[in-house]
């Protein structure tokens, strides 16, 4: 991001830009971008100081709402004469005012009954305050067009569309409007102020599970359905534009380009534009066919919501808004299950019928889909989602080719070999395994994505799988967690490697892998034994935690080591009974680099029969076999000292399995994990 240093002429706005936004041709995130731009670039903001229009086909000088606009003579170098001097209002100033400047003049004031105290958020035609209504002595939000005096005609009947939207909607998951006033030829509403952040900002601290993401968007929908018995359609239906209460209730809010289908003149609109937010927005919106807009139009976004609560992901993402909406026109959306395999089959299927390209195919309302949600949140069949030969066959109908494959598919195969074709949850793992059978390395995790395949060992309830800013897998664990890659190596020599980026800790937290995960038995409960290696890259030196010794002696614990030791714990699913560590091999000291740094660091594990050696950037700490058997013997006899009840005594023999499973480990805090492979050692 430039600083106003660091910007150059080349990159200033061009005079046809403010035309744009006079006439309504932009969009909100092009709005947005242009005021972020202004306000960091000295030359922009000299320029709209100065002049009280822009170089374009129509001057654009300031003036209060009900004058009418200049004529078309185009002002070509010549300053406007009715620029206010610098103290007059802040709200009189010059063209267009940035959201900084609006901001500036307003907080503080007295505004009615209301006190301005702060911005908490803007759009592109819109900034939000924070303000105190002194009568009732409640905090509400304040909102008022972005562009003040200068807004036209269509930005004023917008504005005063959505206070009209939202005045219908008396929902109690619907931000509710309390007020709506002028000040000082400024348009203003005042609205129930929603302070738990919104939704976009819950998925950026990672994925909810799959039962809180239907229940959350069930409640969406019934809230949208409501709107549409008002015959309100918002069009805008996103996750920033969800908010949530501290409590996490939903509130739809910014309501600015809703469409009111018993007002035909609400849609004020260019009838050709795009109108939306790429990523959620139905392809009807992509083609600017306002006409045809309906509720099923906010039934794509609804799908498009809970594909992102589900996968982490918009189902159409290319690199720009134009590819975006290229592939939203002609590509399909992957299965979410395929994206993230513990998202059930019904669900996924329900969010892909959400998902359809034809209204036709998608549900006919927004209730239809909380009761398909419901349903499978109480355990039964969702009535609206097809059956596998009917996506199948609609499916195919789609491609000649793939019809004629599917065919042949179909006479060769039962109903079963044909859904199994269509969806194998364990694809990503035969296929690692059958590279890693061959001698050739197998990812785990790309450079990028979540991983191929995963499952919970155990803390799924307390811990969190998503992506980066960077879009590399992000773990966040409130106590610990540890996460399989993959279930089973299938053979005795291999390497184990990723890159891990640590990104909070709590005091005694870690992070790393393990391998060599095999199953124990303690009479009939199961237990995982595994190697497992580990550090904390985020406590430095002076904020290590102390342990007392047995003499009574504090002593720094080493944090900024790294551990190898062997471990075995209940399996998930069961009561947590086993927890045993045993002493840990220690390797190499390090700095910490603390939090909010961006190093990587390259972790591996090195499984061979002789034993097992971890490398932490490319320093070593070897573990042979009988050095983990002589600490596995002494942490058995001290436990057995300790407890003759101990379920650890009952293992029969406590072992790991080099052939068994491996993945990643958390304890307390978050760490980006990226370029996660197998590779298969040659023999000694």
């Amino acid at each position: 991001m430039f600083t106003r240093s660091e910007h150059h002429q080349n990159d200033c706005l061009a005079p046809s830009v403010f035309q744009d936004i006079q006439q309504g041709n932009l969009s909100d995130e092009k709005i947005d971008s242009i005021f972020d731009h202004i306000s960091r670039c000295d030359r922009c903001e000299k320029v709209l100081s100065e002049w009280g229009g822009v170089l374009g086909e129509r001057a654009l000088t300031p003036r209060r709402r009900g004058t009418p606009p200049q004529s078309d003579t185009l002002m070509r170098g010549r300053p406007a004469h009715n620029v206010p001097k610098s103290d007059e209002p802040t709200h009189q100033a010059a063209t267009l005012p940035r959201t900084a400047a609006l901001s500036r003049s307003l907080v503080g004031k007295m505004i009615g009954q209301y006190l301005i105290e702060e911005e908490i958020g803007h759009g592109g035609m819109g900034v939000v305050f924070r303000a105190t209504q002194s009568k009732l002595k409640r905090t509400v939000a304040i909102k008022f067009i972005r562009i003040g005096e200068y807004a036209e005609p269509i930005h004023i009947a917008r504005f005063q569309r959505e206070a009209g939207a939202i005045a219908r909607l008396q929902h109690p998951n619907v931000a509710l409007l309390y007020d709506f006033d002028e000040f000082e030829g400024l348009p203003y509403f005042t609205m129930e102020l929603v302070d738990g952040g919104s939704l976009a900002d819950r998925l950026a601290k990672g994925l909810p599970d799959c039962r809180e993401a239907a229940a959350l968007v069930a409640t969406i929908a019934e809230a949208v359905d409501f709107a549409h018995q008002k015959h309100v359609i918002h069009r805008d239906l996103k996750p920033s534009n969800i908010l949530l209460t501290k409590d996490g209730v939903p509130k739809i809010a910014d309501f600015g380009l809703a469409k009111l289908l018993d007002d035909p003149e609400s849609d004020v609109t260019r009838s050709n534009g795009v109108i939306g937010t790429p990523g959620y927005m139905a392809p009807e919106q992509a083609f600017g066919s306002s006409g045809k807009f309906d509720p099923r139009t906010d039934v794509y976004a609804l799908g498009a919501i809970l594909y992102e609560c589900l996968t982490g992901e918009t189902p159409h993402k290319g690199k720009d808004r134009n590819e975006t909406i290229e592939r939203l026109l002609h590509d399909e959306a992957i299965s979410p299950t395929l994206l993230r395999p513990e998202v059930p089959h019904p669900l996924s299927a329900i969010c892909l019928k959400c998902l359809e390209k034809s209204p036709e195919r998608r549900y006919e309302s927004a209730q239809a889909i909380a009761d398909d949600l419901r349903l499978w949140l109480g355990g039964k069949r969702p009535v609206g989602i097809p059956s596998i030969f009917r996506r199948t066959r609609e499916r195919l109908r789609r491609n000649r080719i793939a019809t004629a494959i599917g065919l042949l598919m179909l006479s060769l195969a039962t109903a079963g070999l044909v859904a199994a074709a269509f969806h194998d949850p364990d694809r990503a793992v035969k296929t690692a395994q059958a590279r890693i059978a061959d001698g050739q390395p197998a990812t785990l995790i790309g450079e990028s994505g979540l991983p191929e395949w995963y499952r919970w060992i155990n803390g799924e309830p307390t811990s969190k799988i998503g992506l980066a800013s960077d879009g590399t897998t992000r773990l966040h664990a409130f106590e610990e967690t540890h996460l399989e890659l993959l279930p089973a190596v299938g053979i005795d020599r291999y390497r184990f490697e990723v890159q891990i980026r640590h990104e909070k800790s709590n005091r005694h937290g870690g992070v790393g892998l393990y391998a060599a995960r095999g199953v124990n038995m303690f009479g009939a409960e199961p237990a995982n034994g595994f190697m497992e290696v580990e550090f904390n890259d985020i406590i430095g030196k002076n904020e290590m935690p102390i342990v007392i010794t047995p003499s009574g002696k504090p002593v720094p614990q080493m944090t900024n080591e790294v551990l190898l030791a062997a471990r075995f714990r209940s399996q998930l699913g069961t009561p947590k009974l086993l927890d045993v560590i045993t002493p840990s091999f220690g390797g190499p000291l390090f700095e910490a680099l603390g939090e909010g740094k961006t190093g990587w660091r390259d972790v591996a594990l090195i499984v061979t029969p002789e034993g097992i050696t971890a490398e932490w950037d490319k320093q070593t700490i070897r573990v042979n076999n009988e050095m983990l058997q002589t600490a596995t013997n002494r942490e058995w006899l001290r436990i057995a000292k300790e407890s003759s009840t101990h379920p650890f005594l009952r293992l029969e023999k406590p072992a790991i399995d080099r052939r068994g499973g491996l993945g990643l480990v958390i304890y307390g805090g978050s760490a980006a994990f990226r370029s996660a492979r197998v590779i298969p050692l040659p023999g000694p």
